[in-house]
């Protein structure tokens, strides 16, 4: 069982109110989180695209909301994929595109060599243009950690 919520609880209980209130995710719950937390991330953000859908083009400042939420759970992955890459890139396999989009863009801002596979994968299946571009700028950037590592290690 995901103790997410509880973690989320306890970080922002201990933040002054007006960090909570302007939106400063508590990225720094990571090293609390597991596979069950990352499958409730995911999750979530499945969610948040739902129900981003759900609101009016008028109300800018609700997709605004959201669209915060939705970094900082990403920003939150991207803490993880060195330890849980084959678990967060699950994401890359949702039904819904802004969840697909970042996680793709976790993976870009933390490369993983573990995370290649899954990501050649979906770029053979994504079909948003965005996505895609997002997606491959994340495998150009894992691949590259390969060419670092054989220039380092010499392998």
């Amino acid at each position: 069982m995901s103790k997410f919520k509880e973690l989320l609880k306890q970080a922002n209980n201990r933040k002054p109110i007006l960090e909570n209130t302007y939106g400063n995710f508590p990225v720094e719950i990571a090293d609390q989180c597991g596979e069950g937390e990352i499958a409730e991330i995911i999750a979530t953000l499945d969610r948040l695209h739902i129900e981003k859908q759900e609101i009016a083009d008028w109300d800018g400042d609700s997709q605004d909301d959201i669209w915060k939420v939705q970094r900082g759970y990403y920003q939150l992955l991207a803490r993880l994929t060195q330890t849980y890459p084959r678990q967060i890139a699950l994401g890359l396999r949702s039904r819904y595109s802004s969840t697909r989009f970042y996680t793709a863009l976790a993976f870009s801002k933390s490369p993983t060599v573990d995370a290649i596979p899954d990501l050649e994968e979906y770029l053979l299946l994504e079909t948003s243009h965005r996505n895609y571009m997002t997606g491959k700028k994340a495998l150009k950037a894992c691949t590259s950690k390969i060419g670092l590592f054989r220039r380092l290690f010499g392998r």
